[in-house]
């Protein structure tokens, strides 16, 4: 019975335990790193790729969750420039241009790091689609305000994603990829600083796509706050 007795006191406790646990847990947000992908809410974004026999009409809808790109079979070129907007601390998206088959769209998306803590307020997952043989490339960029020439991060997507394989879409986590840019500053082609998208109030930030024979890239962004830092 003393050891009955104590099984039962025990458990109680760490049914309590686990209580308090869950409750403080709760009033905080998340902050995961790049596993799973998270369940729930979320902004879907498709980039399609079309060949030049078959062009969409240009629209400048505002609720669509598409950019037309061109296909190509290129590696290596850019073949899309996504100019992206600031949209505030508000979990809210809009493509504001999405015929990209004359060189440049436009996309809203909100600040991934306001307070510059160095923790993304959201994610965002990628997986190529369409036929299976083909690939495509996303890579963050900024303007230079002298030269006028993108300066791009030298992290981008196809590190993790590569080329279109056979079966279902692979869901990879690029959060770190298309939300900050690690650059090389004191050109030795080694990443030295992370700059986070809407860091500098006066730059273009952009997303140079590469598009070399897959049909459909889908995005994926769920408000979920994932730890990046602030140094490479």
């Amino acid at each position: 019975m003393k050891e009955g007795g104590a099984y039962m006191k025990a458990r109680c406790c760490m049914s309590r335990a686990s209580l308090v646990v869950a409750l403080v847990v709760g009033l905080f947000p998340s902050i995961a790193g790049a596993g799973d992908m998270p369940n729930g809410t979320h902004y879907n974004l498709n980039i399609i790729a079309v060949p030049p026999n078959n062009r969409p009409a240009d629209s400048n809808l505002s609720n669509r969750h598409t950019i037309f790109a061109p296909l190509n079979t290129v590696k290596g070129n850019v073949d899309c420039r996504i100019l992206l907007t600031n949209g505030g601390t508000t979990f809210g998206f809009q493509v504001v241009d999405g015929f990209c088959l004359d060189g440049d769209a436009s996309f809203i998306l909100p600040d991934p790091d306001p307070n510059n803590t160095g923790i993304a307020e959201y994610q965002v997952w990628l997986a190529l689609a369409g036929k299976p043989g083909g690939g495509s490339n996303l890579t963050t960029c900024k303007v230079d305000t002298v030269t006028n020439e993108d300066v791009c991060s030298l992290e981008n997507t196809i590190t993790l994603t590569g080329n279109r394989v056979p079966g279902k879409p692979r869901w990879v986590n690029v959060t770190k990829q298309l939300l900050t840019l690690c650059l090389d500053t004191n050109a030795d082609n080694v990443c030295d600083t992370r700059e986070f998208l809407f860091d500098d109030k006066n730059t273009q930030y952009l997303w140079q796509y590469d598009n070399f024979g897959n049909r459909i890239a889908k995005l994926r962004f769920y408000p979920v706050q994932q730890s990046i830092g602030l140094t490479p």
